[in-house]
């Protein structure tokens, strides 16, 4: 009994036949505890080493699985890099887009600008032209209305006779010179109807490179409004795909200090230090060195 009071190790033997009296019934009762205690502890120890073991497998599992993860995020932190590349290069050529339709829209406006200047002056020509078809008409019937002077007054130089002579040259000059005047405004009425049709013809032309032009115009203006979209919107893009890649490099940096942290050795979690606790103080209660019951 001093002997397990001061906890030093023993060997007991007792013989089941032998426990007669009530001391060695006590002393029997109390070995089978100690030996109780004894295979508690040596349970508890297996099941610390087997926990132990396990948590090391998990660690080292879970340390390649997040090696992989990282080389995975690696690669998609590479592959965002790539692909914010692409969209900054799309914003470039959205905006450089943007310039050349504002520039062909500004130059398309100002060809509307001349051609409606230029069927303007085409309408005004128009109008000239047709003023001085007038005035030939005009010119016309004054050669006719001479023409017939002319031939009055011939008739009268004959009829005056031999003082008429004299007068009958002057009526025939003048309605030669009728004629021609008749002549020449039949030509620049001539003329003129066909500068009228010309006009007309490139007045219409005209008219239809407005509309043309018009046309490019609007055109030009909507496809400049859609490039500034598309640059607005490559812009969000490149704003995302930024945000996106600093998260993914967030990301990896925190596994591979997940990884780092895995590959060290793990503590043990607080069931095992409960037991190793409670296996270290029935130790140092008890220091048997075997039990037997026979």
């Amino acid at each position: 009994m001093n002997t397990i009071h001061d906890g030093d190790r023993f060997n007991l033997h007792i013989s089941s036949e032998n426990v007669q009296t009530p001391l060695a019934l006590d002393l029997k009762q109390l070995i089978m505890k100690l030996d109780s205690i004894v295979r508690t502890v040596t349970d508890s120890v297996a099941q610390l080493h087997a926990t132990t073991q396990s948590i090391q497998s998990g660690s080292s599992d879970l340390s390649v699985r997040t090696e992989t993860a990282c080389s995975a995020l690696e690669e998609t932190a590479n592959a965002a890099a790539r692909v914010l590349s692409i969209v900054e290069q799309a914003r470039s050529l959205a905006q450089d887009a943007d310039r050349v339709t504002h520039d062909a829209a500004h130059a398309a406006q100002q060809s509307h600008t001349l051609v409606e200047q230029l069927a303007q002056s085409m309408s005004a020509i128009n109008q000239q032209s047709e003023q001085i078809a007038d005035i030939a008409t005009v010119v016309d019937g004054l050669a006719f209305q001479t023409n017939l002077l002319a031939l009055n007054a011939a008739v009268e130089a004959a009829r005056a006779g031999e003082h008429g002579r004299g007068f009958a040259v002057v009526a025939e000059e003048v309605r030669h010179l009728a004629l021609r005047s008749a002549d020449s405004a039949k030509q620049i009425r001539e003329l003129i109807q066909t500068s009228v049709q010309t006009v007309g013809v490139g007045s219409a032309q005209s008219k239809d490179a407005l509309n043309a032009i018009g046309t490019l115009s609007r055109m030009a203006h909507d496809i400049t409004s859609r490039m500034q979209d598309i640059a607005s919107a490559t812009h969000s893009q490149t704003e995302a795909m930024s945000d996106i890649t600093q998260a993914i490099h967030q990301l990896e940096s925190t596994m591979s200090q997940n990884a780092a942290w895995q590959s060290s050795p793990a503590p043990l979690p607080p069931a095992c230090k409960g037991r190793r606790s409670t296996w270290q103080t029935v130790c140092k209660l008890l220091k048997i060195n075997s039990c037997q019951r026979r």
